[in-house]
């Protein structure tokens, strides 16, 4: 970790990392997790561990000691951010999905396909919109699809 961030900062650059999402994963899950907390001890040296600002997003942000830039920790697991969260997924296979912790998804493709208006997709791009939760959850529901299958 500490190697990217100074490789970002010799850069000015901002590097994020993201803690282990455990989609379709056993329980074996775990031995792979680092959660945010041991990520910030692993870059004390480099990292003010004050956050910043981040508006949002799901990524806090730690401004470098050397002042020469920031780290986005994105921790879905030890920090839920889903009630600051600003994203939507586009799937490969033309769904929206409004949260990947969730189910719920709007179909976008065959609208295009259909011939859908502006205002028709406007619509179903703000009805993805409401179905962002304002509270979450820390682990994706049984059955979801893979990242892989959500295309991330």
């Amino acid at each position: 970790m500490g190697g990217l961030v100074d490789f970002a900062a010799s850069r000015r650059a901002t590097v994020r990392f993201i803690e282990l999402m455990p989609f379709a994963l056993g329980p074996e899950w775990k031995r792979y997790y680092l959660p945010r907390e041991e990520m910030l001890a692993r870059l004390a040296d480099r990292v003010d561990p004050t956050p910043l600002d981040g508006g949002s997003e799901p990524a806090t942000y730690f401004r470098l000691r050397n002042g020469r830039g920031v780290v986005g920790l994105i921790s879905p697991i030890s920090c839920g951010f889903c009630a600051r969260c600003n994203r939507l997924r586009l799937t490969a296979d033309g769904f929206l999905r409004p949260c990947l912790y969730r189910e719920g998804e709007v179909e976008l493709k065959g609208a295009l396909r259909a011939g859908a208006s502006d205002g028709e997709i406007a619509a179903l791009i703000r009805l993805a919109v409401g179905g962002k939760p304002g509270e979450g959850t820390s682990r994706p529901p049984a059955g979801s699809r893979s990242m892989l299958r959500i295309g991330g």
